[in-house]
């Protein structure tokens, strides 16, 4: 009898349907204030068996496009995307999040009287998938928040915004590098400055790298080689190469796993 109940429960686990996947836009405040930058994000909540896509989805896919109506005089930042992960499904890899993802904004007011409260709004068109199915899916987005004095922090979705804050990819502040191009393999040299390793680079332009091939990522005496296979699609030989490198720690008690971006031109030698 135990043995059914988790049968019916696995089996009711693994169908989730397409309208389980939710959007919705969130703010790290309650309240807003004149002139003060404050984040806002947008909540893709992924049903478990399904998936969402990278600013560069990979060998299939779409990216999230992400709209947002301001009122006049505001400010927003592109969206920051958190690094994303490797999904191989029968050879076709994309890049993307298996789990609920928040896509990040820098919202600016204007440094004026705002009135009351104000209302954003926008819209979201994203694409998720599993190994069988893509169901394209918009929709509208809206918060209403007051105008106060002081900003003040939304508690509910304060570990949310700040576990993704911390996870973006970082800036590769004292890493530095060269690229070369030789009969469609890059030759990538980094020198790194905390004897880090590297698993993975994700590059942010398709067509630029084979995703099927395997990246190849060893020690050298001052940092890290790696040799990185050009897509065979590419339209004309790269000229840089940019992308997000997950990283390691050097520190072999430590499995801190980060992401730090790189933006480094190829030569041809």
């Amino acid at each position: 009898m135990i043995a059914c109940a988790l049968t019916v429960a696995l089996t009711r686990q693994a169908v989730a349907k397409p309208e389980d996947n939710h959007a919705r836009l969130i703010s790290e405040v309650t309240a807003i204030t004149p002139g003060r930058p404050f984040w806002v994000g947008i909540y893709l909540q992924t049903a478990r068996g399904w998936h969402t896509y990278w600013r560069n989805p990979g060998d299939s896919g779409s990216p999230t496009d992400v709209q947002l109506k301001l009122p006049a005089g505001w400010k927003a930042s592109p969206v920051y995307w958190p690094a994303p992960v490797r999904i191989d499904l029968a050879g076709t890899v994309s890049y993307g999040y298996e789990k609920p993802t928040l896509l990040l904004m820098r919202l600016t007011p204007p440094d004026k009287p705002l009135g009351r409260h104000v209302d954003l709004r926008g819209r979201v068109r994203w694409l998720t998938c599993t190994a069988e199915v893509c169901v394209p899916a918009k929709g509208d987005l809206s918060l209403t928040l007051p105008v106060a004095k002081t900003n003040a922090g939304d508690h509910s979705w304060k570990e949310l915004f700040a576990r993704s804050l911390s996870s973006l990819p970082k800036p590769s502040k004292g890493w530095a590098g060269t690229a070369s191009l030789e009969k469609g393999t890059i030759r990538l040299h980094l020198k790194c400055p905390g004897g880090e390793s590297a698993s993975y680079l994700f590059p942010i332009e398709s067509g630029v790298l084979d995703q099927s091939r395997p990246q190849l990522f060893h020690r050298s005496p001052d940092g890290l080689d790696a040799e990185l296979t050009v897509s065979e699609y590419a339209q004309h030989p790269p000229s840089r190469l940019r992308g997000v490198l997950l990283t390691n720690s050097a520190n072999p008690t430590e499995s801190h796993q980060s992401a730090i971006t790189i933006d480094i031109p190829i030569t041809n030698p």
